[in-house]
C-alpha cells in the first residue's frame, strides 16, 4: 500500500527538530501541510499518524522467563531476513531490547506492511519505537550509540 513512503514520512516526523513534540494531536495538525509541501501524499502521511498512535497506545507483555525464546511466524519471517534476525537477537543480548521492546517493534514493523524490511530500516524504527516510549529511555540511548548517532542534546522523547 503506502510501505515505503510511510516509512519516509516517519522518517521525516522524527527527524525534524521544527516540528512539535509530545502531543499527537498538534504534531498532525501542525507537519499534514508541511509534509504535503515536501511532497509526501496524504495516504502516507494518515498511516504514519495512525503507525505512532498505535505505537503509543500498545500495552506491554509480561516479560518471559528467561529460558524462553521467540519463534518467529511465517509472515514474520518473510519481513525479517537472517541479519534482521540477527540484530534482534544480538540487541536483546545488548541490553538496547527487551522482550517487550522486541515485541513492540516487530508489531510496529508488521504494521508497515513492507515485503522486506532492511537492516538500517529495522534500525532506524527501532530507534522511533524507543524514542515514542519515555520508559525505554536508557535503551535510546544505548541504541544510538551502538548505531553510532551522537546527540548534541539529551534525546527527547517524542510522546
Amino acid at each position: 500500500m503506502f510501505a515505503n513512503e510511510t516509512l519516509d514520512v516517519l522518517l521525516h516526523l522524527f527527524q525534524d527538530p521544527s516540528l512539535p513534540a509530545g502531543n499527537t494531536e498538534v504534531l498532525h495538525h501542525e507537519a499534514t501541510d508541511h509534509l504535503v509541501s515536501l511532497g509526501f501524499h496524504i495516504g502516507p502521511i494518515m498511516f504514519a499518524y495512525q503507525w505512532i498512535d498505535s505505537l503509543c497506545s500498545q500495552t506491554f507483555i509480561k516479560n518471559p522467563s528467561e529460558n524462553s525464546f521467540r519463534v518467529y511466524n511465517s509472515e514474520e519471517s518473510e519481513t525479517l531476513d537472517t541479519d534482521c534476525l540477527e540484530y534482534l537477537r544480538q540487541a536483546e543480548k545488548d541490553g538496547i531490547l527487551c522482550a517487550q521492546t522486541r515485541e513492540l517493534l516487530l508489531s510496529q514493523v508488521m504494521l508497515l506492511n513492507l515485503s522486506q524490511i532492511t537492516i538500517e530500516s529495522l534500525k532506524l524504527v527501532t530507534l522511533m519505537v524507543l524514542s515514542i516510549l519515555p520508559e525505554f529511555k536508557s535503551a535510546l540511548v544505548k541504541a544510538a550509540t551502538a548505531f553510532h548517532i551522537q546527540f548534541h542534546e539529551e534525546p527527547e522523547v517524542i510522546h
